[in-house]
């Protein structure tokens, strides 16, 4: 489940396979999506209108709000499987999602450890990063020097040039995480 501000007027929701649009003036549902064969957990806006959603059926949709309509999708599977209680695993499926500076770049990290670059303008991958030790719970743009940051659950913080995709520098985090108190002993 996620839940997303749009506008002032309007927020994003996430069922277990329905996107939904509310009206926060009204109190009232204006629209709901329900085209997915798993949960929702990602949600971002693009310029334009444009809503993006990213699923654990391993899609990013885009959704024109103000055509009211499914715009465009990619998808990362590379396989499934079914688990003990015959449940459909999609792998690999996105983790994290940013939209880099309000345009149609987005950077999304992926359960195999890899990191896209898509241009949601044509939904195509301009980049990727594929040999990543862990999973990137977080990423950052800045825009100034067209930096990506990801941080990874190895405990570890990467720069990479966006320009050419190539890791201009990583720092480990390891000492960072303290028990409370153990400092001041």
């Amino acid at each position: 489940y996620y839940i997303k501000q749009l506008t002032n007027l309007n927020l994003a929701c996430s069922g277990y396979r329905h996107l939904i649009i509310f009206d926060l003036i009204e109190r009232k549902e204006i629209r709901r999506y329900s085209t997915f064969k798993r949960g929702i957990h990602l949600i971002d806006q693009i310029i334009n209108g444009t809503l993006l959603t990213a699923s654990y059926d391993s899609t990013i949709r885009s959704w024109n709000l103000n055509e009211n309509n499914f715009s465009q999708s990619i998808d990362f599977h590379n396989y499934t499987y079914s688990d003990e209680d015959n449940v459909t695993h999609f792998e690999p499926y996105p983790v994290y999602m940013k939209v880099l500076d309000n345009s149609h770049l987005g950077a999304i990290s992926l359960s195999d450890n890899s990191i896209r670059v898509i241009n949601f303008s044509n939904f195509s991958v301009k980049a990727e990063i594929n040999y990543l030790s862990n999973i990137s719970d977080c990423l950052e743009y800045l825009k100034e020097n067209d930096i990506l940051l990801s941080v990874s659950r190895d405990r570890s913080i990467r720069a990479w040039n966006l320009n050419n995709m190539e890791l201009i520098k990583q720092i480990k985090i390891d000492n960072i995480f303290t028990e409370p108190n153990k400092g001041s002993q």
